[in-house]
């Protein structure tokens, strides 16, 4: 853990260092000037006391990350483990990057098996943000029930429209029947086009949503412009912009499944009301 503080002006022979831009910008250094890195050792007491190393800004460095451009430094290994009075070739410890981050928790099982010592302690990525991932799998599920209500409200229109449509449509109705249509021909009209309305939304919607994941980068920087924020050059907004998106095809499938049972579930009671419809009461008022 380290803390830094401006010591501008201060003439003597510093290492170099490199800031996130953010870290410099809150520092108000530039390239150039001399910053302090405090860090800590343990005394012949046990007590920690404060050590101070001075350091030059050479550069700084962007990467669009907020929690990397306004924490991150680079020094010199081998300074930094004199400081921490670490022997030469030691680290407190090592990062591996996996071209799958999915495969992070079975290479992590890998490495601790092939270790095997207690005093080393080896972590995935989720076992480390496993706060985040919690909320992440929360926010999942919540939006699935989400988008199920709202499907529901959808299958409630549906209902509601085609049984005015059959109150509206009961003189034709019954015209067809007494000219001989059987109620399973009513039936099978309304049915089909109650389900037809279900099934032409749910391929837009699908369609939609995969067009979105597939551009999501330009419409969210759109989207930023049009609400005031800046959509170039903010490390959250290019967060967003950059963050994975990955299409399950089990997932998609499942929606569409769901919005297609829903939308056939919604056209079964119309298409029912329809059958119910008398001739002579259909023809009453016509």
């Amino acid at each position: 853990h380290t803390r830094f503080r401006n010591v501008t002006g201060v003439q003597t022979c510093a290492l170099p260092i490199f800031l996130g831009d953010n870290l410099r910008i809150a520092l108000g250094v530039r390239a150039g000037d001399t910053v302090t890195l405090v860090t800590h050792r343990l005394n012949d007491s046990g007590s920690i006391a404060p050590r101070y190393s001075d350091y030059e800004v050479l550069a700084s460095f962007k990467s669009r990350r907020y929690e990397f451009d306004n924490a991150l430094v680079f020094v010199p290994l081998d300074r930094l483990q004199e400081e921490l009075e670490y022997p030469r070739g030691s680290a407190s410890s090592i990062d591996l990057m996996l071209a799958d981050a999915n495969n992070a928790a079975r290479v992590a099982e890998a490495i601790r098996l092939s270790l095997g010592r207690s005093d080393l302690k080896v972590s995935d990525w989720r076992t480390l943000n496993a706060r985040f991932v919690g909320a992440l799998e929360v926010e999942k599920i919540m939006m699935f029930i989400i988008l199920t209500l709202i499907v529901l409200v959808a299958a409630m229109n549906v209902i509601a429209s085609f049984t005015m449509l059959v109150g509206v449509k009961r003189g034709s109705i019954a015209i067809l029947r007494t000219m001989g249509a059987s109620p399973a021909t009513i039936v099978r009209a309304f049915f089909l086009s109650a389900a037809a309305v279900g099934s032409v939304g749910t391929a837009v919607g699908a369609a939609l949503g995969l067009l979105v994941c597939a551009n999501i980068a330009p419409l969210t920087r759109l989207l930023a412009r049009l609400i005031g924020a800046s959509g170039g050059g903010s490390s959250e907004i290019d967060f967003i912009t950059s963050a994975p998106i990955r299409v399950q095809a089990s997932e998609v499938i499942a929606v569409i499944v769901i919005a297609l049972g829903v939308s056939l579930a919604a056209a079964a009671y119309p298409a029912w009301r329809s059958a119910r419809v008398e001739p002579v009461e259909g023809l009453r008022h016509e």
